[in-house]
């Protein structure tokens, strides 16, 4: 995929476009700690059980957990691992994460080079169009 290629594909994403492109491509670390609300819940309903034994510490755990997310679309969330919380994400963590996702990629060069010499036969057959034969013209110039 060429770097054009991708600017193209990505344009519209939504998160679950990205989330797929990166487990497909490789690149799942990057979308790892990335969860939907139902997701979230699952994770949180697994954590819930190790505070079975004490309902403070079972309320303490939820308290630090509860976050008003939009009630519009479904939500999307980081985890972070080392602090233990969740963040609710929005479009401009998105685009963050698209441009975290390019500038990981390894784009084919082949492909680009290959569009080059393209477009140069493109513009060697719009000279002739225009001028003739090319041998003509470079013996003119």
């Amino acid at each position: 995929m060429t770097e054009r290629e991708f600017e193209e594909q990505s344009r519209g994403w939504d998160w679950y476009d990205l989330i797929n492109f990166c487990n497909d491509n490789g690149y799942d670390v990057l979308v790892e700690n990335i969860y939907s609300d139902e997701s979230r819940n699952d994770v949180i309903r697994e954590d819930v059980w190790e505070y079975r034994d004490s309902w403070e510490d079972m309320y303490n755990f939820l308290d630090d957990r509860i976050t008003e997310g939009t009630s519009c679309d479904e939500n999307m969330w980081r985890f972070d691992s080392w602090s233990g919380t969740w963040s609710l994400l929005d479009d401009e963590d998105l685009q963050d994460y698209i441009d975290d996702l390019y500038e990981e990629m390894e784009f084919d060069e082949e492909n680009e080079e290959i569009e080059e010499s393209e477009e140069e036969t493109i513009h060697l057959d719009l000279t002739e169009i225009m001028f003739g034969d090319i041998t003509e013209l470079k013996e003119v110039l």
